[in-house]
């Protein structure tokens, strides 16, 4: 299963996060609150793919955030969101990246963490 690194900064939805992503038979790495936060501790653990909210404490949200990451170590990119219109069509135009509206269910958690980690290049926008 994928190492993760989860990237948000409301710590009972960390928690959930983690919880299911254990139920899953995932390993989380770590957790950020912010954008420069998140790009450090990607560079130094390099997981598998990163849970992404688009907005982040700080001066760096979370697009600009997964960008830096991706310049320095290439991986799936899962937006984790409210606002997921706003978010797709910047993920349309990214290879390897997807949009998760909040809120979502296990299946869709799942769903799309399966797609991009089997490497899928269409994203994918959960609709609920």
């Amino acid at each position: 299963m994928a190492q993760i690194l989860i990237a948000e900064d409301e710590l009972l939805i960390v928690e959930d996060l983690k919880s299911k992503l254990r139920r899953l038979g995932h390993t989380v790495v770590g957790h950020a609150t912010t954008g420069e936060v998140a790009v450090q501790k990607a560079i130094e653990t390099k997981p598998d793919l990163v849970l992404m909210d688009v907005r982040l404490r700080g001066a760096m949200n979370g697009i600009e955030a997964a960008q830096r990451i991706r310049e320095a170590h290439p991986m799936p990119v899962v937006y984790v969101t409210a606002h997921a219109a706003a978010v797709a069509e910047h993920a349309n135009q990214q290879q390897h990246q997807f949009v998760l509206k909040k809120p979502f269910s296990m299946a869709e958690l799942k769903a799309v963490l399966t797609l991009a980690c089997a490497g899928e290049t269409t994203p994918v926008t959960s609709q609920t």
